[in-house]
């Protein structure tokens, strides 16, 4: 049976034993054969065969409480304002009770009214509390022990006392009914703001999709004369031409075959200035047209466009776990029994050991129930990269994999591809010579038949510059290419090869083949001798040179591998200061030698330009592709810069970086919290000072403590990189 990911949005989950309860229930619906809840991120990933009943699924989560949001931008409008209505009466009855109790010393249950301040406690209770007894009984059918269920035994223990209490079948001391109101109002309290802040934390992604224009400006062709009509974006089909105005966004990507204007693309690959585009050019769907009017034909739309793509990747990297999670899983797993346990502890020792009274010992018991916090343990690690791995998209920085970022923390060595990467990648012809009869024109006719097909720099600079000396081209019979060396076949009966002075010796070894300066060269040769060749340069990037200094300023190796010829390489070397370099290198030449540095005990990140850097990418422990949001780049490497700015690869660094002393500080905070509130909770500081901390504190506390890792890691969203701060 075949195999297919599904991916939506579950609202309302509000602790990472809550995820768990979705895993469980959807493990159960037919044809799903594995799953994935991710509560930071609200959102759940599934692998289902043709067997498989989406209605089935989604009922099985609504039957739990939750919510199911086929379209993420939804789970915003999910957020259950129910829980700060909760809040707000719950809050206000239990802050009149205490003014009437504390300051003016009336006793607010006490016979006659006191039957109605009852009537009404235990309706509010019920109120407030509704959501957590529902998920509660849900849970309990999975079964699942769940942080609502804790709650709901906190919660439960203290109305029931104070019902026993008030009914005069136990002490009046048990009458505690503004701590069961006040105990679920700060915990629905806290549900509202953890939704507040999940949503926060996904804004990125969900401006990315409010980006993606729903109509556009079709041209159509009726009787010679040219109108527009007005479609659904999803209507639109590769090669359909579409009218784009001044402010409109562009709703495809495309080829802009008429106009020209400046385009805003700073959503989509994080460039802050606006890029000129003119017939030709490429064009993003999802960015602005800012002036002029454009008519684009259709090169991908809907899922296959850029926009979707990045999206897509990005919704995924924050679903993989970097290993540094498992810290936290480990002790969820075994965090809720433990804290049952010891709340049972606390009630045992401070009742039957120390001889407290009953309601002392149940409210040190309830404490312990409630102060405990999983959520923030959960919390720690997924929100802090799904922050990060936002903030690094909002910067042009395209990042597939949540674990790069952990990765990134032990680099020692940065590896980079020459031509189209630490070089503009806009090659120009420079001469063309020929040794033989055979002229200019001839010689660019012949490269340009073998080289029009190719995405190198190389091959793009040779096509520019026949096509605009209007030269055709011969159709070429039996070709071969020769990865990253050169291409040769038969044009009008005669065999020719193109490609470089390495692929020339090794493949006509009986020709002479002289070398001509430190510039790239294409030569041109038949079977008895090398008929001229082609001249080209491309400018060092601008950056490169700076970008190098800082990275060894960190301690890290840089290293240089091109396919070019020596001197070449060796220039650039020199030029822009790399520790190593590596010249005629073809593409399994280079992965070849990622591997050997790697075995010698070296973590690696390789720097190309995704276009015939596939194998190296692929065996660096991280590849990073340079593009300026090419379908070409998004596919290649586990980090993409949608720009050309080098320096983005020390804003990759220093993001990272910042990541994971989130993560760290969160799992700190989480752990510290815990082994600080718990002993407190179960009676540590009674023992110090006398003080009892009683159990709406504690739900309080646990609130704080879950909403200060979200901060934690919301922080992130302020970050700006150090090379812009003075812009």
């Amino acid at each position: 049976m075949s195999e297919k990911t599904l991916r939506f949005g579950i609202g309302g989950m509000h602790c990472v034993m809550c995820a768990k309860s979705c895993e469980l229930a959807l493990k159960s619906s037919r044809g799903v054969k594995n799953v994935s809840v991710n509560y930071a991120t609200s959102d759940a990933i599934l692998y289902v065969d043709e067997t498989f009943d989406r209605e089935e699924a989604i009922k099985k989560i609504e039957r739990l409480g939750y919510s199911v949001h086929l379209d993420i931008r939804d789970i915003g409008s999910s957020i259950d304002r129910m829980s700060l209505v909760r809040f707000i009466v719950g809050f206000a009855f239990s802050a009149i009770s205490m003014i009437l109790m504390h300051f003016y010393h009336i006793n607010i249950f006490a016979a006659p009214s006191g039957i109605v301040f009852v009537l009404i406690a235990s309706i509010l209770t019920i109120f407030i509390s509704y959501p957590i007894f529902i998920a509660t009984y849900q849970n309990l059918k999975i079964p699942n022990l769940s942080m609502d269920v804790m709650y709901s035994l906190g919660i439960g223990v203290s109305f029931l006392s104070s019902i026993f209490g008030y009914a005069g079948l136990i002490s009046e001391e048990f009458v505690m009914f503004d701590t069961s109101v006040m105990l679920g109002s700060f915990l629905m309290l806290g549900r509202f703001m953890e939704e507040r802040s999940k949503i926060q934390a996904q804004s990125s992604i969900v401006k990315l999709m409010k980006i993606q224009p729903i109509k556009a400006n079709l041209i159509t062709e009726e009787g010679g004369e040219e109108n527009t009509k007005e479609i659904d974006v999803k209507n639109i089909r590769k090669g359909d031409k579409l009218l784009v105005r001044a402010s409109e966004r562009i709703p495809v990507d495309g080829i802009v075959i008429d106009g020209s204007a400046y385009v805003d693309t700073s959503m989509i690959t994080g460039e802050n200035l606006p890029q000129s585009v003119n017939s030709g050019d490429m064009v993003i769907g999802g960015s602005i047209n800012l002036d002029g009017t454009l008519r684009v034909e259709c090169i991908a739309a809907g899922e296959e466009s850029v926009l979707s793509k990045i999206i897509r990747i990005s919704m995924d990297a924050r679903s993989k776990r970097p290993s540094i999670e498992r810290i936290s899983d480990r002790l969820i797993k075994y965090f809720i029994p433990v804290v049952l346990i010891l709340s049972l502890i606390s009630f045992i020792y401070w009742y039957f050991v120390a001889g407290m009274s009953l309601s002392i010992s149940l409210s040190f018991f309830i404490s312990t129930i409630v102060v405990a916090c999983p959520c923030a343990l959960g919390l720690a690690v997924p929100s802090a990269v799904s922050v990060g791995i936002g903030k690094a998209s909002e910067l042009g920085i395209l990042v597939k994999d949540a674990s790069v970022i952990e990765k990134a923390y032990e680099i020692d060595t940065v590896v980079f591809d020459k031509t189209g990467t630490i070089t503009e990648g806009k090659m120009n012809i420079d001469r063309i010579i020929s040794t033989s009869e055979f002229t200019e024109e001839d010689l660019l006719k012949i490269a340009f038949s073998f080289e029009r097909y190719s995405v190198h720099p190389i091959a793009e600079a040779i096509t520019k510059e026949a096509k605009n000396r209007g030269i055709t081209y011969f159709e070429v019979k039996d070709a071969k290419v020769y990865g990253g060396k050169g291409v040769s076949g038969e044009i009008e009966g005669s065999k020719y090869y193109v490609g470089s002075h390495k692929f020339i010796k090794e493949t006509l070894p009986d020709i002479r083949v002289d070398g001509v300066g430190e510039n790239t060269v294409v030569y041109i040769a038949d079977s008895k001798r090398v008929l001229g060749y082609i001249g080209l340069s491309d400018e060092i990037d601008s950056e490169m040179k700076g970008l190098v200094g800082e990275l060894k300023a960190k301690g890290l190796k840089v290293i240089l591998l091109s396919g070019d010829k020596k001197d070449v390489v060796e220039r650039v070397a020199r030029e822009i200061g790399v520790d190593e370099s590596y010249f005629e290198q073809m593409p399994d030449d280079k992965a070849n030698r990622i591997v050997e540095i790697r075995k010698a005990g070296h973590k690696i990140l390789f720097v190309g330009d995704g276009i015939n850097d596939a194998p190296s990418l692929l065996v660096s422990d991280i590849g990073v592709a340079i593009g300026k949001g090419t379908d070409i780049a998004i596919e290649s490497g586990d980090v993409v810069l949608m720009n050309r700015s080098l320096n983005l690869i020390k804003v990759f660094f220093e993001l990272s970086k910042k990541v994971m002393n989130r993560i760290k500080l969160n799992l700190f905070w989480a752990i510290f919290y815990n082994a600080l509130m718990i002993p407190f909770a179960m009676g540590l500081l009674y023992s110090i000072s006398g003080a009892i901390f009683k159990p709406e504190y504690s739900a309080l506390a646990m609130v704080f403590s879950s909403i200060s890792v979200m901060l934690i890691s919301l922080s992130l969203k302020f970050y700006k990189p150090i090379i812009w701060q003075n812009k």
